[in-house]
């Protein structure tokens, strides 16, 4: 008599912060904060998808896809205006099928069309304080990171980021855990 078999897939990777930080809204949510609107920020997502510049006749390609970040300040929160709109910052890139098992969520969205919601200007200083840090946004870590500072005042995110021995992106880079 045969043998039932059973076939296990390997266990789901672990999220990286694109699909942490849409973990944590949903898209159009556009009332997170009705009763302080100063305290709100206005946040767009995209995918780009680019096709493998190296195509094989005999073998699916995987493509590179991007996801970018950026946000918009109301006029009523007393940020200074050339802080209003944020820098464009790479999110996640993710190379691969958008049908592969450890494909991000965000992927399956169509490409260059925007998502939006409502985000705290909190958490929107630490995560763009955060993206600073990572390689892929090296040569705008310094305009991305006096962003993040900018919008933090009056924020609970503000001693976090004015703190960090003035606030620069390489001093995040070198306490974090990866780093060693």
């Amino acid at each position: 008599m045969p043998r039932s078999r059973r076939v296990a897939l390997p266990p789901p990777p672990k999220p990286g912060p694109g699909d942490l930080w849409l973990s944590t809204v949903k898209p159009d949510d556009y009332s997170r904060h009705p009763k302080n609107t100063a305290q709100e920020v206005y946040i767009e997502m995209y995918v780009v998808r680019h096709d493998n510049p190296e195509p094989s006749t005999y073998f699916l390609n995987p493509d590179l896809y991007q996801l970018y970040v950026s946000a918009y300040v109301p006029l009523n929160s007393g940020v200074p205006d050339q802080h209003r709109i944020s820098p464009v910052v790479l999110l996640e890139k993710w190379e691969g099928l958008k049908n592969d098992y450890d494909a991000p969520s965000w992927i399956l969205w169509v490409p260059n069309v925007t998502k939006s919601f409502v985000e705290s200007r909190a958490v929107t200083a630490i995560m763009f304080g955060f993206l600073s840090t990572h390689g892929w946004n090296e040569a705008a870590a310094d305009q991305i990171w006096t962003w993040a500072g900018a919008i933090s005042i009056g924020t609970e995110a503000e001693g976090a980021l004015q703190g960090l021995a003035g606030g620069s992106a390489a001093v995040i880079e070198e306490a974090s855990p990866d780093a060693a």
